[in-house]
């Protein structure tokens, strides 16, 4: 014997299902396909060293290093040597500020505050396809009386930052914001 449905929560459901799409849609949420289309088309890309503006040695190569890790991660793009296009990367400001201290003066705690700009290039002919503008990321960490210690804590904090920026910046690429 076949029911037949009279009203109730089926239509409910639905308006409800057809509102929390169009909300999630309206704040910037997406469906993610499987095909990740980068500006100008493709999904094969180059990451050149980075470009170090600032004093901090070695910066750029922890980014670097971040910035591959996530786009290899991401089973819609395909990491090259010789792609059509360049993911290029600047580092344009590192700096360290004081952010609290102990009743003698001594500093507590430290925040390292890193800002990049990262484009994506053509290879042959160097066109500008997409730029993220500036883009920075910080991060605080202990500052203790072994200095070997608070160097770890540092370098785990640069790479915090650095981890940081690279998700900002590989969501800007592939979603074009």
């Amino acid at each position: 014997m076949k029911r037949k449905f009279h009203g109730g929560r089926r239509p409910a459901a639905a308006f409800l299902s057809g509102l929390f799409v169009l909300f999630a849609a309206a704040c910037g949420y997406r469906l993610v396909g499987k095909h990740a289309a980068l500006p100008g088309g493709g999904t094969e890309l180059s990451v050149p060293l980075l470009k170090n503006q600032t004093l901090e040695a070695g910066l750029e190569d922890i980014i670097a290093q971040e910035l591959r890790k996530q786009l290899l991660s991401d089973s819609r793009l395909r990491l090259r040597p010789e792609a059509p296009v360049e993911l290029r990367g600047t580092i344009t400001g590192a700096t360290r500020q004081p952010m609290s201290f102990s009743n003698l003066g001594r500093v507590n705690v430290e925040r390292e505050k890193v800002t990049a700009e990262f484009r994506l290039v053509r290879s042959a002919g160097g066109e500008v396809l997409w730029q993220s503008g500036e883009l920075s990321a910080d991060e605080e960490y202990p500052v203790g009386t072994d200095p070997l210690e608070t160097e770890r804590a540092r370098e785990r904090a640069l790479r915090e930052v650095a981890e940081e920026l690279v998700e900002t910046a590989v969501e800007l690429l592939l979603n074009d914001f």
